[in-house]
């Protein structure tokens, strides 16, 4: 079975409340079925069109990568390692019951925008293995081989919260896992651009001693992409409010009662 994530809703509220203050539009979801994911995603890809200035994508919870392929494991997935003898049950059994990435990165966005904005994907998976078949992947991280973007994706940028064949860790409980703690404060700077936000993440996860979740990324991107330039409405949104960052929003809202019931993924 695939282990609990105590923190999977945690870290994809507190990704949540950080875009929210830098003036983005979020749509969440938590703990959703395949076909809810599907119907999501789809969703989402209309919205987006072609005028937005960027869209981000972003995935809290278990990934498999399997014979080259990568996928998503929603909450209603039934795998079940029993009953794969080879890869190509093992492979069988995902494609039916999760999430294609290629699917997300290559048919929902190509066809709705062609690199008119910045793409954001961000996958925060934890590495686990699953199916005990000969020439099956390590898991976790949506694909330690994980081919770069297509080109026909232009504009885009995938981040992995860890580095190939290595976990990503969940985190104590209630306290957020160390790369959306590190990757939302990261994310607030006013005139940092998406470059050396991943950098600083990456000294953080150095500091912490956690030198695997060293947020490695393929990017397309044309142009330097910030989440807060200098002399926005996002910065001059961020100085006008108290200075508390996300996860201090989500610590306080946990003690007036959030409920992070559920979350399997």
């Amino acid at each position: 079975m695939l282990s609990n994530l105590p923190n999977a809703i945690h870290d994809g509220f507190v990704l949540e409340c950080t875009l929210q203050r830098l003036g983005w539009e979020v749509d969440f979801e938590t703990n959703v079925s395949l076909k809810s994911a599907e119907d999501a995603i789809t969703k989402f890809a209309e919205k987006v069109g072609d005028n937005a200035e960027a869209c981000l994508f972003a995935f809290v919870g278990h990934g498999i990568e399997i014979n080259g392929k990568n996928y998503l494991v929603p909450s209603d997935a039934d795998l079940e390692p029993s009953a794969a003898a080879t890869l190509h049950d093992a492979e069988d059994i995902v494609r039916r019951s999760c999430l294609s990435f290629q699917h997300v990165v290559q048919h929902c966005f190509a066809r709705t925008r062609n690199g008119t904005c910045a793409s954001i994907f961000v996958l925060d998976c934890c590495r686990q293995k699953f199916f005990n078949v000969a020439d099956s992947q390590p898991r976790g991280r949506v694909g330690c081989d994980l081919a770069p973007v297509s080109a026909d994706i232009r504009n885009s940028c995938v981040i992995y919260s860890t580095t190939p064949g290595r976990t990503a860790s969940d985190g104590a409980p209630g306290m957020g896992g160390p790369f959306m703690t590190a990757f939302a404060k990261e994310m607030i700077r006013p005139g940092i651009d998406l470059e050396t936000v991943l950098r600083n993440v990456r000294r953080r996860m150095t500091a912490l001693r956690n030198e695997c979740q060293l947020a490695p990324s393929s990017s397309l991107l044309e142009d330097s992409f910030t989440f807060c330039p200098l002399g926005s409405k996002a910065e001059n949104k961020v100085e006008a409010e108290t200075g508390e960052d996300a996860t201090d929003v989500v610590a306080r809202q946990e003690a007036s009662g959030f409920d992070q019931a559920g979350t399997d993924d």
